[in-house]
C-alpha cells in the first residue's frame, strides 16, 4: 500500500536535496518563482510564418497519432465495460481541450497513450 504517490515523493526529495546542498549557488538551474493564479485566456500570436511552415506537418502528425491512440483506448474501455463510443465526439473533445489549453498558454498537447492505460485494462 502506497501512502505517498511516487511523483510527489520525487518532488519532495529533489527539492530537499536542492535546498540542502544549495545547488542553485553551484550552477544548477532551478525553477525559481512560479506565478500563482489562473492565466487570462488569450489566443497565441501566429506572426512567425517560418515557424508555422516548419511546425505544421509535425503538428498535424502529432494530432493524428494522439487522436488514434485516444480513440483506441476509448474503444478498448467501451468494449470492456459495454458502453458506446463516438469517434466524432472523441475528436471534438480532444480538439476543444487542446484549444482551451492553447488559449491559457500553459498547456501541453492532451491525449492518452496506450502504454499508460494498458495497465488499467488488465
Amino acid at each position: 500500500m502506497r501512502l505517498i504517490p511516487s511523483a510527489l515523493l520525487v518532488v519532495i526529495v529533489t527539492t530537499t536535496v536542492s535546498w540542502w546542498f544549495s545547488l542553485d549557488e553551484q550552477g544548477v538551474r532551478i525553477v525559481g518563482d512560479v506565478k500563482s493564479g489562473i492565466p487570462y485566456p488569450k489566443l497565441p500570436l501566429l506572426l512567425n510564418i517560418e515557424a508555422i511552415r516548419e511546425l505544421l506537418i509535425p503538428a498535424i502528425l502529432i494530432a493524428i497519432v494522439g487522436y488514434v491512440e485516444s480513440n483506441a483506448i476509448a474503444k478498448a474501455y467501451a468494449s470492456k465495460h459495454d458502453y458506446p463510443v463516438s469517434s466524432n465526439r472523441e475528436l471534438v473533445a480532444l480538439g476543444f481541450s487542446n484549444f482551451i489549453g492553447v488559449c491559457c498558454s500553459l498547456s501541453f498537447v492532451q491525449h492518452d497513450t496506450i502504454e499508460r492505460k494498458e495497465t488499467n485494462l488488465i
